[in-house]
């Protein structure tokens, strides 16, 4: 029986306030690589000193052991990992 390959799923997009200094910008760009934005929370798109990260999945639904960091663009990063 053949096991089926685990897919590293995003968990956090990241993005640098220098690049996408607006929510709107980052709005835009979840919009047009086909990404959500958890609406559940008050307000998606936090914003800490150096940069904006936007949930796409709960850590809770992860290996944490399986995270790593991937460079999508730039000014945009990702944090990936296997689902439990």
């Amino acid at each position: 029986m053949m096991q089926k390959k685990k897919e590293r799923k995003i968990q956090t997009l990241i993005f640098d306030n220098e690049l996408y200094c607006t929510k709107r910008k980052i709005r835009h760009f979840i919009k047009c690589n086909n990404y959500k934005i958890l609406t559940y929370k008050r307000d998606p798109i936090r914003r800490y000193k150096k940069e904006f990260r936007v949930r796409q999945r709960e850590p809770c639904k992860f290996n944490k052991k399986t995270f790593r960091n991937i460079k999508i663009k730039k000014g945009v990063t990702a944090i990936t990992g296997y689902l439990k």
